[in-house]
């Protein structure tokens, strides 16, 4: 318990850095795209929570970031 690393990741607009209207439900949209990945991450609202297990080997941790950023550019193009 209490060990490990979480990250936490705001989804802002490109170039702005504006925060997305709530109706887009970037957060989730993110999540679910990482889900048809695979990988399983959470949201509260559009900032999304990562927390890989204290036991994963580096190149998981590799392949989990790249999940979250190929999800995140899918999901930012779309909108």
């Amino acid at each position: 318990r209490q060990r490990g690393t979480m990250v936490g990741i705001d989804l802002r607009q490109p170039g702005t850095g504006a925060a997305w209207n709530p109706m887009f439900r970037v957060g989730h949209q993110v999540t679910m795209a990482c889900r048809r990945r695979g990988v399983i991450v959470r949201n509260i609202g559009d900032t999304l929570v990562v927390m890989p297990a204290p036991a994963m080997p580096g190149e998981l941790v590799q392949g989990l970031t790249e999940v979250v950023r190929a999800a995140v550019a899918d999901v930012a193009t779309a909108l």
